[in-house]
C-alpha cells in the first residue's frame, strides 16, 4: 500500500490538534523587546485565579506588585492586573508556573521549564493592552530563571525611556 494511503487517515486526526498549537514567531533580542513593549518591570506575585470560559479554556486573573520599574509609568507598590489564556494553544502561562502539561510548551531547547507552584517575583514585558497577558512569545518569565536581567539593568541605566522626564 502506498505510503500517503496509510498516512492519510492520521492526517484528519492530527490537523485539528496541529490548529491549537502555540506560535510565536522569531524572537527578538532582549533590547528590541524592551523598546517594543509598554512597560518591563520586576514585580511580585500577589495573587491568581482561574476561571474557565463556556469553552472550556482555562483564563488566569493575576495581580502583581512592581518592585522595579525597567521602562513605563508603573512605580514602586503599583498593583498589575493580569489576565491570560493559559491553554497551550493560547500560548499563555500561569503566574502559578508551568502545568506538568505543558512543559513542552516552553520557551525552545533547554527551557526555561518551570515546575508547577507559585513563582514569588516575576519579570514582565507588558503590552499597553490591559489588563495584561502573560505568555510564552515574551520573555516575561520568573525571575529566578531569568538569565538576561544583568543586561535588562544595564539597558535600564543606558536609556532615559521616553515616558520619563530627563534629569
Amino acid at each position: 500500500m502506498n505510503f500517503w494511503l496509510r498516512f492519510a487517515p492520521f492526517m484528519f486526526v492530527m490537523a485539528p490538534l496541529a490548529a491549537r498549537a502555540c506560535s510565536c514567531g522569531p524572537r527578538t533580542t532582549l533590547e528590541a523587546e524592551v523598546s517594543a513593549s509598554h512597560a518591563v518591570v520586576e514585580a511580585d506575585f500577589v495573587s491568581a485565579t482561574i476561571t474557565l470560559t463556556k469553552d472550556g479554556e482555562p483564563i488566569e486573573d493575576g495581580v502583581l506588585r512592581v518592585r522595579t520599574s525597567f521602562k513605563g509609568t508603573f512605580k514602586p507598590g503599583d498593583l498589575i492586573r493580569t489576565r491570560s489564556n493559559i491553554s497551550g494553544a493560547a500560548c499563555g502561562f500561569s503566574l502559578r508556573g508551568t502545568p506538568p502539561a505543558a512543559i513542552e510548551l516552553a520557551r525552545g531547547p533547554g527551557g526555561p521549564y518551570w515546575e508547577w507552584g507559585a513563582y514569588d517575583r516575576w519579570i514582565l514585558f507588558l503590552s499597553a493592552h490591559k489588563p495584561f497577558d502573560v505568555n510564552t512569545c515574551s520573555r516575561s518569565s520568573p525571575s529566578m530563571l531569568f538569565a538576561e536581567l544583568p543586561e535588562l539593568k544595564r539597558l535600564q541605566k543606558r536609556r532615559v525611556p521616553s515616558d520619563q522626564p530627563k534629569r
